[in-house]
């Protein structure tokens, strides 16, 4: 009997360890994201006002004026961010029409739904979507 429960507290143990293994980083990369559309929409807002992109805290968003296509859409880039948030894997851009754009390193660009509360996959085989 105290084999059996042993091995039920083992496996719970177990259990709650590779889910928080797999969420933790699901929710940074979902922060991320959302950070960075702050981020992004408060840097050009500040550019159309003054003409020029500033800190915001430890965010450092730049210019970025490349044209993106996606699905043979055209998109036009002009802000773009790099947070700690996406371990490495690439940065996010917003479009001149406020869309965003992860520009993930091994995968290339992908668009960033607008609509709602991004959530990042669980089992990602890049950054997003």
């Amino acid at each position: 009997m105290f084999k059996w429960l042993a091995i039920l507290i083992v496996g719970g143990l177990l259990v709650l360890f590779v889910s928080y293994s797999l969420s933790y980083p699901r929710s940074l990369r979902s922060f991320g994201i959302q950070a960075g559309r702050f981020n992004l929409q408060l840097a050009y807002t500040n550019y159309l006002a003054t003409g020029k992109i500033e800190p915001n805290g430890t965010a450092k968003p730049y210019l970025f004026t490349n044209v993106v296509s996606i699905g043979g859409t055209q998109y036009q880039c002009a802000v773009a961010i790099e947070l700690s948030y996406f371990q490495g894997d690439g940065f996010l851009a917003m479009t001149t029409n406020q869309q965003f754009i992860f520009h993930d390193k091994e995968r290339g660009p992908l668009l960033i739904p607008t609509s709602g509360y991004y959530r990042a996959r669980l089992f990602p085989p890049g950054m997003c979507v």
